[in-house]
């Protein structure tokens, strides 16, 4: 088993804290592809230790973009393909309305019903 200690500083931006049996990646200020990066290694090196229960927390993140978001769904990947128990927890702001674009940008779009007109209405003679 990998004890924090073992764990490498990869910057500022994520850092590495264990809560009993749970690890918790913390992410802190922007999550672009650069500080992204970082975590999905930290993912990686986490999975190769087989480490039961990790979080990915989102707390402390101040601005995100489409490509730090993509780094935080590779990382829960790569933590869940090695049998991770793996969690988002508490998202900031940034991260909900990236979070909102994204689903309402990947929802489906529906065109209204098509009307169907029942002809030209006929005209009423005699009577």
């Amino acid at each position: 088993m990998i004890s924090a200690e073992q764990v490498p500083a990869v910057g500022s931006a994520v850092s590495v804290v264990v809560n009993a049996s749970r690890w918790d990646l913390v992410v802190e200020g922007d999550l672009d592809l650069c500080s992204g990066r970082k975590l999905v290694e930290l993912a990686a090196l986490l999975a190769s230790y087989r480490v039961p229960v990790a979080d990915i927390d989102l707390h402390a993140v101040g601005f995100v973009d489409p490509a730090g978001w993509r780094c935080v769904e590779e990382a829960t990947r790569v933590l869940s393909s090695a049998g991770t128990l793996t969690t988002l927890r508490r998202p900031s702001e940034a991260v909900e309305r990236l979070r909102a674009l994204f689903h309402a940008l990947s929802a489906p779009t529906t065109s209204p019903a098509p009307t169907t007109s029942p002809g030209p209405t006929p005209l009423r003679t005699g009577r």
